[in-house]
């Protein structure tokens, strides 16, 4: 009788994981089954991973390009502006999208395509505590060192932009606690092979977005020979904060409802054992790069400020376009974080190093061709925020002219980061990476820029540091050692 019951209860517990493995299938997705990541062809689950995160990043870019071309619009001192405050957003995002809302992707994936539902569970459940609590900090943070952070010494214009940028802030940063759980959320779900819900929130708050934003921030608005202006509140640059505030809100509750919901990774029962350490040391490898790069160009930019706003702020909407890149390649390289997880999860070395291939092969293709352009062509980017400004116009051309190594190599960078990161050595790259950034970039801009050296000098030193990291990174995935770890 004994026996009979040992055997029953081993039952029960096999039919509960498997009607929980059962229960967690994406819905309705283009990944059909956890098992599909390992077993389709690369091609076909970097697309069907990728595809749909890059309408959930394409949507983050929106949300930046959006603010910064509206707010442009209500003059100089408003494009200056939003140039201050680059840093410090680009900053907040580098921490808690590239970093923390990673690292929660790779715990997942760690577990969740091979069955283990309730450790990825437990992931998630981490990584929001930690997203909540970092994103409170650093909102805390900015709000009482807001002045210092942005503050600038110089002519009515140079003050008149910070006090803007200081506006800015102020409506941005307060609830940025529920962008940080709805990131890990939406990272949480990608990383478990469900990327096709978090792109269709995504798209949805964007448009959004974009149908408000103007009546926001605008006071005279004409839409061909409509004069919609009776309906704009006409707030400013605070109209900008607010709205893309509210549209990651309502992102983060379409995110988190969908996790609550039963069969969602968020009702699961979680397992014991904590992930916090393995989070939080990934997630401060993962934010390592883009904070120093956001940290790069904060120092330039104030480098630059004595020379002029418009000099400044060309440099600021240069890189701007370029950090748009790195985050339309984020979907690509978070593809291949969960597929090489996955894989040495599964001990199939060969799939892993196919996956890194492949993407590497397709994101070095695509920004070279974009580099190739942006360099030949006329300032359209720049024209697209201020027109008529032939000095920002004419920085702008020249940096993307001296760059054009650099900025083919960044968004490729970025996907040996996310490799490293399914490898579960994401510290590995750092030193060849970081030390670009921290040299070629930081170091180099404090050495040339002070002595008056022309900028187009500094723009061509990262120009030729950006590719060699990247040989050096490669070489280095290729060598290592894809044994798998538990």
């Amino acid at each position: 009788m004994d026996g009979i019951r040992v055997r029953f209860r081993l039952h029960s517990t096999r039919r509960r994981n498997h009607d929980a493995c059962r229960s967690f299938q994406p819905r309705g997705d283009t990944v059909k089954s956890p098992a599909s990541v390992l077993e389709d062809s690369v091609p076909k689950v970097i697309a069907s991973l990728a595809l749909p995160m890059f309408a959930v990043m394409f949507a983050s870019v929106f949300f930046a390009f959006l603010d910064a071309w509206i707010v442009s619009r209500l003059g100089p001192a408003h494009r200056s502006a939003m140039s201050l405050v680059m840093p410090v957003v680009t900053f907040s995002t580098a921490l808690l999208y590239g970093g923390l809302g990673t690292a929660t992707a790779a715990a997942v994936a760690r577990h969740a395509p091979n069955g283990r539902v309730a450790e990825a569970a437990r992931a998630l459940r981490d990584g929001a505590a930690i997203a909540l609590l970092a994103g409170c900090l650093v909102a805390a943070g900015v709000m009482l060192a807001g002045a210092s952070l942005l503050a600038g010494e110089g002519d009515a214009a140079s003050s008149e932009a910070t006090a803007l940028a200081l506006q800015y802030s102020r409506y941005y940063f307060p609830l940025l606690g529920i962008s940080a759980i709805g990131a890990v959320g939406s990272a949480a779900m990608r990383g478990s092979g469900e990327a096709k819900r978090p792109a269709i929130y995504a798209l949805i708050v964007m448009v959004l977005d974009g149908l408000v934003k103007p009546f926001v921030v605008w006071s005279d608005f004409h839409l061909g020979p409509l004069n919609l202006s009776g309906l704009c509140l006409g707030y400013g640059i605070r109209g900008a904060a607010i709205s893309t505030v509210f549209a990651y809100s309502l992102l983060a509750f379409l995110i988190w409802r969908d996790l609550l919901r039963p069969g969602g990774l968020a009702r699961h029962q979680p397992a014991p054992v904590s992930q916090l350490r393995f989070i939080l040391v990934a997630a401060s490898i993962a934010a390592a790069v883009p904070l120093a790069t956001n940290l790069g160009i904060g120092v330039v930019q104030h480098l630059l400020y004595p020379r002029g706003l418009s000099l400044m702020d060309a440099y600021s909407y240069a890189r701007r376009f370029e950090l748009c890149l790195i985050q339309l390649a984020v979907p690509m390289g978070a593809a291949t974080m969960i597929v090489v997880a996955a894989a040495q999860g599964a001990g199939r070395p060969e799939r892993a190093r196919e996956a890194f291939n492949y993407t590497l092969r397709l994101t070095l293709i695509g920004s070279l061709l974009i580099a190739a352009f942006m360099a030949l062509a006329p300032p359209i980017w720049h024209r697209l925020f201020s027109p008529d400004d032939a000095v920002f116009l004419a920085e702008g051309q020249l940096y993307f002219r001296a760059a054009i190594l650099h900025v083919a190599a960044v968004p490729s960078l970025i996907i040996i980061n996310f490799a490293f990161q399914g490898l579960g050595c994401p510290h590995k790259p750092l030193p060849w990476t970081l030390g670009s950034i921290l040299g070629a970039q930081i170091l180099a801009a404090l050495i040339l820029l002070p002595q008056g050296q022309p900028s187009w000098i500094y723009y061509l030193v990262t120009s030729f540091a950006s590719p060699l990291a990247l040989f050096a990174a490669v070489k280095l995935f290729q060598r290592q050692d894809m044994a798998r770890k538990d």
